[in-house]
């Protein structure tokens, strides 16, 4: 990690580093290293000082998200319980018959962890057949 310092003092500052020597001038402000950090003495540290500064930041980025399909889907949830606690949840436009292959499928294991499984049958794509979804395979 690095740290944005000013040097708000009226003299240089000098680091001595295992990456060699170097200088801070009086209102000048550079990035340095946690190990040169550390080496500057807390009565050194702060206004006046070496003072740490916000790092600038100027970025602006926007994103546009279209949904695919850009409509909601028809969703079934089937819990079957058991050890472990599995539940297949399946998503295809509305009106889908559960017998066609146009469903996207995934099974969501809860082994009793503190973490949840969640595996895709054909890699997530809507070409399952939901009424199969018991032996489907995952991953």
């Amino acid at each position: 990690m690095a740290l944005l310092v000013k040097n708000e003092s009226s003299s240089p500052y000098v680091f001595e580093s295992s990456g060699g020597r170097r200088q801070i001038q009086p209102g000048d402000t550079q990035m340095i290293s946690d190990e040169e950090w550390a080496s500057v003495i807390s009565a050194k540290r702060g206004v006046g000082h070496l003072n740490p500064q916000a790092l600038p930041v100027s970025a602006s980025v926007s994103a546009t998200v279209t949904p695919n399909p850009p409509y909601a889907l028809a969703t079934r949830v089937d819990d079957v319980g058991g050890t472990p606690d599995i539940t297949y949840v399946g998503e295809a436009d509305p009106g889908s018959a559960t017998s066609s292959a146009i469903w996207r499928v995934k099974r969501v294991t809860d082994d009793g962890s503190e973490l949840l499984t969640i595996e895709w049958a054909g890699g997530g794509n809507f070409d399952q057949i939901w009424d199969d979804r018991a032996s489907l395979t995952y991953s």
